[in-house]
């Protein structure tokens, strides 16, 4: 009975780092996807972001967005992928920004 409760929290102590260390991933992402379009704003090619929040927001939705359309898109579009080796995604990227 003892072996089965220390396995038991040997692998809940195995998950917790990974947690952690994809939720800290996650916000280092979004933080430089903010500052990848504030730059952007302040280039004046036609974003407008007011404040950090905002950014927040932009970025929250975008991902949301990549997340239910991406699978789909590059299924569809995997032959061209491939035969631009791999610039095509960025392509894909900017129609979904769009």
């Amino acid at each position: 009975m003892k072996a089965k409760e220390s396995e038991d929290t040997s692998v809940n102590k195995k998950a917790k780092p990974r947690v952690i260390k994809f939720i800290l991933r996650t916000f280092i992402i979004w933080i430089g996807q903010v500052i990848g379009f504030i730059i952007i704003a302040d280039i004046g090619v036609g974003l407008t972001i007011n404040n950090w929040a905002t950014g927040l927001i932009v970025v929250g939705i975008l991902g949301i967005i990549n997340a239910l359309f991406w699978p789909i898109l590059s299924r569809y579009f995997l032959p061209f992928l491939i035969y631009t080796v791999g610039i095509g995604s960025l392509l894909i990227n900017g129609l979904i920004i769009c």
